[in-house]
């Protein structure tokens, strides 16, 4: 047998002894809940094992830090809140991205102390990076690069689900977090790298006339660096940069 497929009936049946198990302890779980249950754990496994980039592209996952144990309990204290994953393997792209946001917002503010930002990931990532002394491995993704981790987990599940069909129909996977390269490679990240601001902290001058006219640094009293085109050097003939130089030196000779 594939191991994908003896993977998704071990998991299924996993999710299955675990709900009657617990029935007589007060969890009356329906097969749609059990079904959510395994599709969040599937999801989970998905974006550990399947979609996990080496280090040297995206220092960290989306589910970076947590444990099985801890997926589990956050499903069992608000069950009610999750069972929308049970969309995951049917390939919904805007159910499957609302579903598993909501479960990866939870793990990431399990007090929900922060839940004003669980509608965005975006939000979230910024109220933890300001609320105290986070590093980056352990804040959430962003919304672009998380949403084809979703897609490409989603289209997985829907192997591992569909596995006990003969020839089931298969989605498209360059809809669902991939593109054709001579071969299928994951996209990790759609739009653009760096907000509006941060873009207008860079010129983009070229030719003859680096840094003189229509220059973006100049016209925001502000100098060139090393990552606008002229790298702040000898070409540059924006006054700013040359002032800063200058402050950098007599401070230098200062010391």
């Amino acid at each position: 047998m594939h191991p994908l497929l003896s993977f998704n009936a071990t998991y299924t049946g996993i999710m299955v002894s675990y709900g009657f198990y617990h029935k007589h302890q007060g969890w009356a779980f329906s097969f749609p809940y059990i079904r959510s249950v395994a599709s969040s754990i599937l999801f989970y496994v998905t974006f550990y094992q399947l979609h996990m980039p080496s280090q040297d592209v995206i220092p960290h996952h989306p589910c970076s830090g947590f444990g099985k144990r801890t997926v589990f309990k956050v499903l069992k204290d608000s069950p009610e809140n999750f069972r929308d994953l049970s969309t995951l393997a049917d390939c919904d792209t805007d159910k499957s991205i609302d579903a598993a946001s909501k479960l990866v917002c939870r793990l990431y503010d399990q007090k929900g102390k922060l839940k004003e930002g669980h509608v965005d990931l975006n939000k979230l990532k910024v109220r933890l990076a300001t609320v105290g002394d986070a590093c980056l491995a352990k804040l959430p993704p962003c919304e672009a690069t998380f949403t084809q981790h979703v897609l490409r987990s989603s289209l997985q599940i829907n192997m591992w689900m569909t596995a006990h069909v003969a020839k089931p129909p298969m989605k498209s996977a360059v809809l669902l977090g991939w593109e054709d390269r001579n071969g299928l490679v994951p996209v990790y990240f759609k739009g653009q790298m760096s907000s509006d601001f941060l873009q207008d902290l860079v010129c983009t001058c070229k030719g003859k006339s680096v840094c003189m006219k229509g220059c973006i640094c100049f016209e925001q009293s502000l100098s060139c660096t090393d990552l606008c085109p002229c790298q702040a050097g000898d070409l540059c003939r924006n006054e700013n940069t040359h002032l800063a130089i200058s402050r950098n030196t007599d401070e230098d000779d200062d010391i």
